[in-house]
């Protein structure tokens, strides 16, 4: 199965707050996916990574194999 999402150590800080630190999943095709949580815990943060409107601290993440 070919991976769609992959994400790699991937941490994120706004300014000296650190909101994401060193996560990781694959999210491969045909699978489905969610995300939850509690408000406050990085989850738009996150999606705002996956969409490339921000950058991360460290770490990798790469939609359908492109870095």
């Amino acid at each position: 199965m070919n991976k769609v999402i992959e994400v790699k150590d991937l941490s994120f800080d706004y300014g000296n707050e650190p909101i994401l630190n060193k996560i990781g999943f694959s999210v491969f095709q045909g699978d489905f996916a969610g995300i939850i949580g509690s408000n406050g815990t990085g989850i738009s943060t996150l999606l705002k990574l996956l969409l490339r409107q921000l950058t991360p601290t460290s770490g990798k993440i790469s939609l359908l194999g492109d870095d």
